[in-house]
C-alpha cells in the first residue's frame, strides 16, 4: 500500500468487518483514521488496536449530528461538497 502520513481518511462501519480491516489498514500505511460506528465497545476496541500498533485514530458512535461533526477537521465547511455535513 502507499505511503498515507498526512492524509485523513473517515471509515464508516469501522466497528467490524470490512470497516474494521481497511481502518486497521490505511493506519498502518500512515493515514490519520476516523472511525465512525454504532456500537461503542467494538469502535473502541478498533480505535485501541490501532492505537497500540502506533497509529492515530478517533472514534464517535453515529448518533447525531453533533457526534459527526465532531470527527471532522476546522474548515471542512470550505470545501464546497461538505457543506452540508458541517
Amino acid at each position: 500500500m502507499h505511503d498515507l502520513s498526512g492524509k485523513s481518511v473517515w471509515i464508516t462501519g469501522a466497528g467490524s468487518g470490512i470497516g474494521e480491516a481497511i481502518a486497521k489498514s490505511l493506519a498502518a500505511a500512515g493515514a490519520h483514521v476516523a472511525l465512525s460506528a454504532r456500537r461503542e465497545e467494538t469502535l473502541q476496541q478498533v480505535a485501541d488496536t490501532i492505537t497500540s500498533e502506533g497509529g492515530r485514530s478517533k472514534s464517535t458512535r453515529l448518533i447525531s449530528a453533533t457526534a459527526i461533526r465532531s470527527l471532522m477537521p476546522p474548515g471542512i465547511s470550505k470545501i464546497p461538497w461538505a457543506r452540508s455535513m458541517s
